[in-house]
């Protein structure tokens, strides 16, 4: 994993960024946001090597894409990024529910040769916003991944690979559970 893209920079997206910028090892972080001022902030307290307000120009190259925004917008930010996907690229979120987002997310991603398994990290804070973002948010939390189960074993993996070098604990259970 060279390259991670986070699309959306509030607590949970900055919380990884700066995770995965404190470990080091030649990870890239590219973010994306909407506002010009949270793009600025993240570079200044370094959650990201790079901020974008486009998400395809965010996940260009992208080894893996986490989708850090409400449930409810993932669908559509998905669509405006799939062109930019790389074959290969593993997709996951930080929301909470999964069996209809598991569903639609993988319809968009059909022939894009791109990968979604949905996360679930059991990590958070009573604050909000990328100014609430602290290096340790996933150490030691819970992350639930759910596969759908006709994923290539190694997509499963690298998933998992990936929460567990942010410090995650990760279970497995069906999108449904």
């Amino acid at each position: 994993m060279k390259r991670v893209a986070i699309l959306g920079l509030g607590l949970m997206g900055g919380s990884l960024g700066l995770a995965l910028r404190s470990k080091g090892a030649g990870v890239r972080v590219s973010a994306q946001a909407r506002r010009a001022e949270i793009r600025s902030l993240a570079l200044s307290i370094g959650a990201a090597d790079e901020v974008h307000e486009d998400p395809a120009a965010a996940v260009a190259d992208a080894d893996v894409v986490v989708l850090c925004t409400p449930i409810l917008s993932m669908t559509d930010l998905v669509r405006r990024c799939r062109s930019a996907l790389r074959a290969g690229a593993l997709v996951t979120d930080v929301g909470s529910t999964k069996s209809s987002l598991v569903k639609a997310i993988r319809e968009i991603l059909e022939g894009t040769g791109a990968w979604f398994v949905g996360s679930h990290p059991i990590a958070g804070s009573e604050q909000q916003g990328l100014d609430a973002a602290r290096t340790d948010l996933y150490e030691g939390a819970v992350t639930v991944v759910t596969p759908a189960g006709d994923e290539p074993a190694e997509v499963l993996a690298g998933v998992q690979r990936f929460w567990e070098r942010v410090g995650s604990v990760v279970h497995c259970m069906s999108p449904e559970e």
